[in-house]
């Protein structure tokens, strides 16, 4: 995930989303923060498969300027 308008600092006190990607990912490698879907889901409470829709809004609306891709996309299986 690249943060372009803002930092990620300035978002995180601004979304629980963004406070989690920087608990989870503190440095960036060149500008680049990598984290693990299934732990940002564990860390913000969310599920899963909702994290990469959430982003699409947060990355649509252009207010956080932010842009992302997955290195491989994948279901989600729950087992109750």
């Amino acid at each position: 995930m690249r943060f372009h308008k803002k930092s990620i600092e300035e978002l995180a006190e601004e979304s629980k989303i963004f406070k989690a990607i920087l608990s989870l990912s503190p440095k960036s490698h060149q500008g680049v923060y990598r984290i693990q879907t299934v732990k940002l889901a564990e860390a913000t409470g969310l599920k899963p498969y909702n994290i990469p829709r959430i982003l699409y809004q947060i990355q649509m609306q252009g207010e956080a300027g932010i842009s992302y891709e997955t290195d491989h996309e994948s279901f989600i299986l729950q087992v109750h």
